[in-house]
Formats: structure tokens, sequence, C-alpha cells
């Protein structure tokens, strides 16, 4: 099970499958289109990592696993926007890897 990453506006929690009554919204649900293998990227350009998988946390919201520098980190879709085929996060990737290492010790 994938450890729960949870630091100031980042939400991650484990995907599962859960019965949503209020859907998320709309530019988060296009996320769920993404692939495997996507690059996520900073805003500002730089390379994040790549999507392994996008689902639903057992909280009933939109979150994306990516692999960032060979971990696995699960950031909430609210953090992040599609365009194209690339996933762009508002956290860099140095803040995306502190909040893993707080989180996970």
């Amino acid at each position: 099970m994938l450890r729960p990453l949870v630091l100031g506006a980042v939400l991650a929690a484990s995907i599962g499958v859960s019965t949503v009554s209020a859907g998320p919204p709309a530019a988060d649900q296009a996320l769920l289109s993404v692939r495997p293998g996507a690059p996520v990227k900073e805003a500002g350009g730089g390379f994040i990592g790549a999507v392994r998988k996008v689902g639903w946390t057992d909280s009933g919201r939109i979150a994306v696993v990516m692999q960032v520098d060979g971990r696995p980190v699960t950031v909430a879709a609210r953090m992040l926007a599609l365009n194209g085929d690339t996933v762009i996060s508002t956290l860099t990737k140095a803040q995306i890897k502190t909040a893993a290492r707080l989180m996970n010790g």
C-alpha cells in the first residue's frame, strides 16, 4: 500500500476505488485520461518525473502517483494541470522530494 503524503496544499493518499458523492473539478477529472509514462514538469519547464498511475484516493479525490528519482510519490490532482500529454505541477521537484522525505522518514 502506498504511504500517504500530506504537506501544506499537497494531498496524497493511497489510490483505491471509492464512492464519490460530489465530483471533483473538471480540471482534476481531465487528469484521469493521463497514461502511465507521461512526463511531469514544473511550471518553469524543469523535468520532475513520469506518471505511474492516476486514480481515486480513499477519500474520493483524484491523485497522481509519479516516479521521481526512482521513488513513487503521490500528489493531489488539484496541484497539477494537464497541458497536452504533459502534466504540469504547481510544486517544484525539490518541494515534492522534500515532502516525500519528511513523510517517509
